[in-house]
């Protein structure tokens, strides 16, 4: 039984070693956008996901659209089309575009 749970364990720490900036199995999100948009929206809390694409891998960055709606600085909503691009090494945001 300690065998099964100790090589389950070394199973899950190799998936978040190997590929942390990944799409969520539950919604298709990526944390790494999420947690930026959380920083950098006028209102984080007014954010609604609408569409992910899948993350891939380019250079030394990986790229992945996100199309949210979201609250502005004058009370109405919304809606963004962005490629965000997220370096490999830091594993951060470092620029979006418009898509």
């Amino acid at each position: 039984m300690k065998k099964i749970v100790l090589v389950l364990l070394m199973v899950i720490l190799a998936n978040l070693v190997i590929a942390t900036v990944q799409n969520s199995s539950w919604d298709g999100s990526v944390y790494q956008v999420k947690m930026y948009l959380k920083d950098n929206l006028k209102d984080p809390k007014s954010v609604e996901y609408i569409e992910w694409s899948d993350v891939i891998k380019e250079g030394k960055y990986y790229i992945v659209r996100c199309k949210y709606r979201a609250r502005n600085s004058f009370g109405g909503y919304t809606i963004e089309n962005k490629l965000f691009y997220i370096d490999a090494y830091t594993e951060e945001v470092v620029y979006y575009v418009d898509y």
